[in-house]
């Protein structure tokens, strides 16, 4: 149920658990109405953490319990008519057909590369020692004999090429519009021939990654026919496959209903939550048209992927109500930059939470989007920790910046002097520019001569992400002598520390400053559009603390992030612990600011 199920915790253990009810269509199959696991953690960070996993794990073994049945299914009404055979020359054809449509999916990949060398080397591992020369799988379409060759695999071979190329034989064999049980001869002589396909595609990965000059071609069918099936009554296939006819947006529509039932009193995240969610509907719903949600393949995911990786980041109103394709190709001609691989997996996961309510209410079948999303989630972990954050030379561009140095200030007067503390906050606690954004004064605090921000969501005006984000950051020495506190008591009897500040979209604070920073950043200094401006300053934060000795477990704590460690549940770090620990980030010289005063000390 995507963003609706969330762990329990056992009464009597303490330990979380994930709870799901099995779907009506395979109870039967499955043997269960319901599947209770144990996440094995008392800690709730944890189990939020591998609540998703675990659910995805269950999620697949819905997925495998229906293909079986459907199966049978199809088993049972081949057996009871004459089935379809296969020509040397139609399972030519229909490997042709794969393998042209894989060579289309990587050229029109904005992310292919050693993920997708590595899926095929891995079928040739799984495929066990059998292996077919570069020069056997071009013999593909050579043949036209009609004969009835039969094209053998070793035995222990069977097991292992259905794994592989089963769903894909069944999906080539049903377009063609043929009826063939995965029992039969000509089903089993297609998956050989798929198979063969292995290191040919391997090779036209390689190629094209690496430029080799040696461009894969496209195997040419278009004189080439299919032998026509048998003809049948429509009657046969009834009751085998039922396609309703709800599309996304309807869907979307009960996903929305359902979800603020069950997250009542977390409305303002909730809202949050759906009005992302909306985007990426919305988009899909353009791309897809009147498809039923029962109709959607993994085919048509990875394709709504890949023209997401296309589309402009931050694009303006007027551009973001034109169609798709016009807002691609107005990013390409005028080099915009384009979303992230980061920002479309979360658009997908996002996506994948609707076809999950889709799923266990029956409208599909399964859920295309699982498994969609790994090579972006390669391309993420490829992008270096220096993308995200500010260098030497940012940092110096930023703070010797008018804004610093000569009380430059947006011409309206908007926002206060919030575009001067706010980045200064940022680089000196590590903190979401929201939690600084939406602080109280009251929430400015000292014990022991020690002056601290209380991060808090104890009004109705604030939010925190997680229980783990509730915490106290002390205030760095330079912030005090930079007037930080005098600041604070100029606002007399301003209850907010940014008063200047509105709510706006997702009743957040931090949008329309950030927005503002954001510009003068990019357009002004010329920073790397492609760091994200304010919470740049968070990716900064964690490296000069590695770099300058504060340990994790500290940096995690001031920071709010969980470390994923049962132990640090345990116990709080002092105050002074933290202090001394914040004390040993490098100053910012606002007069002129230099690298020396921004390397470690």
């Amino acid at each position: 149920m995507g963003i609706m199920a969330q762990p329990y915790k056992h009464s009597k253990t303490g330990v979380y658990w994930i709870r799901r009810a099995v779907p009506q269509d395979i109870k039967t199959a499955y043997g269960k109405t319901e599947v209770k696991r144990s996440l094995r953690t008392k800690d709730l960070s944890e189990a939020r953490a591998s609540f998703p996993i675990e659910y995805d794990r269950i999620s697949q073994e819905f997925e495998a319990c229906r293909r079986k049945i459907e199966r049978q299914l199809k088993l049972e009404a081949t057996l009871e008519v004459e089935q379809d055979t296969l020509s040397l020359r139609d399972i030519n054809i229909l490997t042709a057909r794969y393998y042209n449509s894989e060579l289309l999916r990587m050229q029109q990949s904005k992310t292919l590369g050693a993920t997708d060398m590595l899926k095929y080397d891995l079928m040739a591992v799984r495929l066990g020692e059998w292996r077919d020369t570069k020069e056997a799988a071009a013999a593909v379409l050579e043949s036209a004999d009609d004969s009835d060759h039969r094209c053998d695999a070793e035995p222990d071979l069977d097991a292992a090429l259905e794994a592989e190329f089963g769903d894909v034989a069944s999906g080539l064999i049903s377009e063609a519009g043929y009826l063939i049980s995965r029992d039969s001869e000509s089903f089993k002589r297609l998956l050989v021939s798929l198979g063969r396909l292995v290191p040919r595609l391997r090779q036209a990965v390689i190629d094209l990654v690496y430029f080799t000059g040696d461009e894969p071609d496209f195997l040419n069918t278009d004189n080439m026919q299919l032998t026509q099936p048998i003809e049948r009554t429509a009657s046969l296939h009834e009751g085998i496959e039922k396609p309703q006819g709800v599309t996304i947006v309807q869907v979307f529509e009960d996903f929305c209903e359902a979800t603020r039932r069950y997250n009542k009193g977390r409305d303002k995240a909730t809202e949050n939550t759906l009005k992302d969610y909306k985007v990426t509907v919305k988009r899909f719903a353009e791309f897809i048209g009147e498809k039923p949600v029962a109709a959607v393949t993994k085919a048509d995911v990875f394709e709504f992927s890949d023209l997401l990786l296309t589309l402009p980041s931050r694009a303006k109103s007027d551009i973001r109500a034109l169609p798709l394709a016009e807002q691609a190709a107005l990013a390409k001609s005028h080099g915009m930059t384009l979303l992230s691989a980061s920002t479309v997996k979360k658009q997908l996961m996002g996506l994948s939470s609707v076809f999950e309510y889709a799923a266990e209410r029956e409208l599909c079948q399964f859920n295309p989007v699982h498994g969609t999303t790994k090579r972006l989630s390669k391309s993420i972990e490829n992008r270096s920790g220096s993308e995200k954050q500010y260098s030497v030379a940012d940092i110096e561009r930023i703070f010797s910046s008018p804004l610093f140095t000569d009380g430059y200030r947006p011409s309206s007067g908007a926002y206060g002097e919030a575009v001067y503390w706010l980045p200064l906050l940022a680089y000196y606690t590590g903190a979401r520019v929201e939690e600084l954004a939406q602080l109280h004064v009251a929430d400015v605090r000292s014990t022991d001569n020690l002056y601290y921000i209380h991060i808090n969501a104890d009004a109705d005006d604030k939010s925190v992400k997680n229980k783990g984000s509730v915490r106290r950051v002390p205030l760095h020495s330079h912030l005090i002598e930079l007037g930080f506190i005098d600041y604070l008591n100029s606002l007399q009897d301003s209850q907010r520390v940014f008063p200047q500040l509105s709510q706006g979209s997702g009743k957040k604070y931090a949008n329309r400053v950030s927005k503002w920073l954001s510009d003068y950043f990019r357009q002004s200094l010329g920073i790397n559009p492609a760091i994200k401006p304010m919470h740049g300053f968070r990716h900064t934060f964690k490296t000069l603390a590695r770099a300058n000795g504060i340990a994790k477990d500290v940096s995690d704590t001031l920071t709010g992030h969980s470390s994923g460690d049962v132990a640090d549940t345990y116990g709080e770090y002092q105050l002074v612990t933290l202090s001394e620990a914040i004390e040993k980030l490098p100053r910012v010289n606002l007069v002129g600011c230099s690298a020396d005063s921004y390397s470690s000390r």
